[in-house]
């Protein structure tokens, strides 16, 4: 199994998606964005899918994660290769690789916020008694990403939603969902979706039409 393509849908208010496709039909959704700065963060994503992951096999997870990290110049030997100088900065990392923050630190720097790679950073503040309050102003996707992550974590506090806030006035993070049932909350407390992947069904119909991508 290979991944064989993408798309990249830009939608209001300010959020970027991708829908990769395998060889063997499967398909997944992320949600690579800086708030403000999809355009951008499109272009990033755009370099690392045609350079890191067409082609290559989507259940290798942690190989193209360092891949697309490290790899700033070309993987083969020299003096660069692992240099910092060439890591990506803020919109790369932004672009499924790390997360906007880049390192998993201990104690002191998680105070201040040094981490991302959520699931390793949870992992990292749980060894120092830190609990875990990710934040998620984003679309359904990052949070569904977020959710499951808070539920595979025991020192998970709290979850940062952005549903019904002034961002999103013209275009709420159900809008995009088949299944908008899955962020019901009720007194606070939202069940863990169940479904395949991150257990919702992005709508392609909404997210195509958001996005000016109709025929």
């Amino acid at each position: 199994m290979c991944v064989t393509d993408y798309d990249l849908y830009s939608v209001p208010p300010r959020r970027l998606f991708v829908r990769l496709e395998t060889s063997d039909g499967l398909v997944g959704w992320g949600e690579p964005v800086v708030e403000g700065r999809a355009r951008t963060v499109r272009t990033a994503v755009e370099g690392l899918l045609d350079t890191s992951l067409v082609g290559g096999d989507p259940l290798r997870v942690e190989d193209h994660r360092q891949t697309m990290y490290r790899g700033g110049l070309p993987l083969r030997a020299g003096p660069h290769v692992g240099d910092r100088r060439y890591r990506p900065g803020a919109v790369g990392r932004s672009g499924a690789v790390r997360g906007r923050r880049g390192r998993r630190d201990p104690a002191g720097p998680l105070a201040r916020r040094r981490i991302r790679e959520v699931r390793k950073a949870a992992a990292t503040a749980e060894a120092y008694d830190v609990a875990l309050a990710p934040h998620c102003p984003l679309g359904p996707i990052a949070l569904a990403s977020c959710v499951q992550v808070d539920a595979c974590s025991p020192n998970a506090l709290v979850q940062e939603q952005s549903l019904d806030i002034h961002c999103n006035e013209t275009s709420n993070v159900l809008d995009y969902l088949a299944d908008p049932s899955v962020f019901a909350y009720r007194d606070g407390y939202v069940e863990l979706p169940d479904g395949p992947g991150l257990g919702i069904e992005v709508d392609v119909d909404v997210v195509r039409e958001r996005a000016g991508d109709v025929d």
